[in-house]
């Protein structure tokens, strides 16, 4: 079977917000409000905050053109995802090896090696 997939061109007008403050509903109106003048069909508004409750029901009012919205927390999902900004290292863990200190001084009762409460305490 032979499939010929034509690819078609989409305008998507998209906003970045540099705030970690809400986004509100007129922002996503405004921006549905301009797509026509970019002959637009779908817009996307990236923020480093959040979206306040109106934005998230507006972005998907019924009729109107569809507004994605991605915030703080799931820009960096798709950074990470599309190793897009970051970079990888890695990292040493250290983890006290009980079962060998049990077999070497046997086993450690609670409270035994002084660790309970903090320097505040004394």
């Amino acid at each position: 079977m032979n499939a010929i997939y034509e690819q078609a061109e989409i305008t998507e007008v998209v906003q970045v917000k540099r705030s970690e403050s809400n986004v509100g509903r007129p922002k996503v109106d405004e921006l549905r409000g301009a797509l026509p003048y970019h002959k637009a069909i779908r817009g996307t508004i990236i923020t480093l905050g959040d979206f306040a409750k109106g934005a998230k029901e507006g972005a998907l009012f019924v009729g109107a053109a569809p507004i994605t919205l991605i915030d703080g927390a799931r820009l960096l999902e798709l950074c990470v995802k599309h190793q897009v900004g970051i970079r990888r290292r890695p990292v040493e863990i250290y983890e006290v090896d009980e079962a060998f200190f049990s077999e070497k001084f046997g086993p450690i009762e609670e409270g035994e090696l002084g660790l309970e409460g903090s320097v505040d305490d004394e």
